[in-house]
């Protein structure tokens, strides 16, 4: 299958809202290249008003990143009706926090010091107005709604978990703290690292949205990423980054792990709520959760 003058190779992944591939350009075909395509549901072209707004802001972010992290550049292109993103692929791969664990000391270092220092900068950028306006740092009762689906299925000691972050999480710095441009996606799949360049490469900029700092840091504690001691460290490397003229009040870490929760109820719910899962793949799910529970200390 060609798209306009690409020829399209192995399928990568895929979204809510996009799907990815490799692609081979004959004119250029030592510069390994990656497309991403709306799902055949989606409206292409508030599809593309998103993905524009995400090229800019990936573009003044990588401006300001150190050459041990790189962000992808995207190229909107069209073939007829076809819309689609074009940009190098970022060499490396995901990593859970088990293969963190057995990563050298130095290696550990770059992904801690370049996840801090994209946070940091992306944090410090002016909220552009291709910007949702839209505020999304989630509070307390954002999450009710997610504890009504998942406590049929937990047992009383995840319950009693939930119930105490619940008490002190609209006391927290979430809720009161300035909003600022966030990536609002720092997952899993959206973070890859290149063992052999020793650079780190950050993906997606299609949910960059207003919101609290902390959301950037929930899912990096939340349950299937990396963990709360890979958490703290990028934490405490983006405090340390801060200037006496900082306006932004320091990232505490006994809150992130409140949130990380609360993230991880989200998530259940809604697998728990889909009809893609199967009754065996909930079931192996609530136990995952209810092991990261028992993990967790206040």
């Amino acid at each position: 299958m060609n798209i306009r003058k690409y020829i399209l190779g192995d399928f990568i992944g895929k979204g809510l809202f996009s799907q990815v591939f490799e692609v081979y350009d004959p004119e250029r075909p030592n510069l390994p290249l990656v497309i991403k395509k709306p799902l055949p549901n989606i409206d292409k072209e508030k599809w593309l008003l998103e993905e524009e707004k995400a090229i800019t802001i990936s573009t003044k972010i990588a401006k300001t990143l150190a050459l041990k992290v790189v962000v992808p550049i995207g190229q909107i292109e069209r073939d007829g009706d076809d819309v689609f993103i074009v940009s190098s692929k970022i060499a490396g791969r995901s990593f859970c926090e088990e293969d963190f664990l057995q990563f050298t000391a130095e290696q550990q270092g770059t992904i801690v010091e370049g996840m801090a220092m994209f946070l940091h900068r992306m944090h410090h950028l002016q909220i552009p107005p291709e910007a949702t306006k839209t505020d999304l740092t989630e509070t307390a009762k954002d999450f009710v709604k997610f504890k009504e689906i998942v406590y049929p299925y937990i047992s009383s000691f995840a319950k009693e978990i939930i119930e105490c972050v619940f008490g002190s999480f609209e006391q927290s710095p979430i809720s009161v703290s300035t909003p600022v441009l966030c990536h609002y996606d720092i997952s899993f799949g959206n973070v890859l690292y290149d063992t052999t360049t020793n650079i780190l490469g950050i993906l997606d900029f299609g949910s960059v949205n207003p919101a609290s700092a902390y959301s950037d840091f929930r899912k990096m504690a939340s349950m299937d990423h990396w963990g709360d001691d890979f958490t703290q460290r990028v934490v405490n490397y983006y405090n340390d980054l801060r200037t006496k003229n900082d306006e932004m009040d320091k990232i505490d870490f006994a809150f992130i792990k409140q949130y990380a929760v609360l993230s991880s109820l989200k998530n259940l719910a809604r697998k728990l709520s889909s009809s893609a899962y199967t009754e065996a793949d909930k079931k192996k799910r609530i136990e995952r959760f209810e092991q990261f529970l028992s993990r967790k200390t206040f």
